[in-house]
């Protein structure tokens, strides 16, 4: 989970460059999405109002698999076909203008995916699914660089319920990524294993307790890190190997090794940084090589 600045790109200017885009042969669509703009704008401004609440579940959704269907406030004609169409067709085609866009959005999180930290950014997710909330298929405080586990994850999902929202990176409060609440605990078995889960520091509401926890389950991100970790626990069976064998290294320096690879991690929330913390605390994993140099690892 990676916290981001708000968009530095502005709707208005995302809009009219996917206009911009459309070429002649197409003028009745965007004439039509043209008579929309001023609407689609007040959306805009009502997104960024209620995400910062957040309240974001309170925009009407558009009908499911129809493409015919009305966008909820943005006039009597805009379709969600037609907005879908703008992002599709415009917005993230490579070789369009806006595509220069898409691409500065998409650096915004260096290349992490600012959902779950540890996937190669390759998309932008939509907050508001564009396929239930087309009015924000192309406001850039909708979008986020994402992997594409994460971006298919959550997938068309309703916002119905306040307690439906996961993290926001541009709105979210910075206690959700600065606050460690991310455990991992060693599966004392062979083969080594890591479990992740929610511990929310002491202090936080039940609030923040339920949004911090649904976004972990939402985007599956137990079993995630748990494959992710795995070459970083080879590793550390390694470290320990060596340690014990090689350098004769007392138990306590090794936890304390661990401990600071921990803390010299750039995210509190890292799961790597999770993995050494609960391996700082295991004499079980410290006190014994675990590798054996006929079978490799254990």
């Amino acid at each position: 989970m990676i916290k981001l600045d708000l968009s530095t790109e502005n709707f208005e200017v995302c809009f009219d460059s996917c206009l911009s885009d459309i070429p002649v042969s197409k003028l009745v669509y965007k004439n039509k999405l043209e008579r929309a703009k001023s609407n689609l704008i007040v959306q805009s401004s009502r997104y960024i109002e209620m995400a910062n609440v957040p309240s974001l579940h309170e925009f009407l959704p558009s009908s499911y698999a129809k493409p015919c269907a009305l966008v909820p406030g943005c006039g009597d004609e805009v379709t969600k076909g037609d907005l879908v169409k703008l992002y599709k067709d415009f917005f993230s085609k490579k070789g369009t203008r806006s595509r220069k866009i898409y691409n500065r959005i998409k650096l915004y999180s260096n290349e992490s995916c600012s959902i779950c930290i540890v996937g190669e950014v390759t998309t932008l997710d939509h907050y508001l699914p564009k396929a239930r909330y087309p009015a924000f298929s192309v406001d850039p405080n909708n979008l986020i660089p994402a992997c594409a586990d994460c971006n298919h994850g959550k997938g068309a999902s309703l916002l119905k319920v306040k307690e439906d929202h996961v993290l926001h990176p541009y709105f979210s409060p910075a206690k959700f990524y600065y606050d460690q609440w991310l455990k991992a605990e060693l599966i004392e078995s062979l083969p080594v294993r890591m479990r992740f889960s929610v511990e929310a520091p002491e202090g936080w509401d039940e609030s923040e307790v339920a949004l911090i926890t649904k976004h972990f389950d939402s985007f599956g991100l137990g079993d995630k890190y748990s494959l992710y970790i795995a070459g970083h626990l080879v590793t550390a069976i390694g470290m320990v190997h060596k340690a014990i064998n090689v350098d004769k290294t007392n138990i306590d320096d090794i936890k304390k090794d661990f401990m600071n690879f921990a803390e010299d991690r750039g995210s509190e929330n890292s799961p790597v940084a999770a993995m050494y913390r609960a391996l700082s605390e295991s004499d079980w994993f410290c006190s014994e090589s675990r590798k054996d140099t006929n079978v490799g690892y254990l």
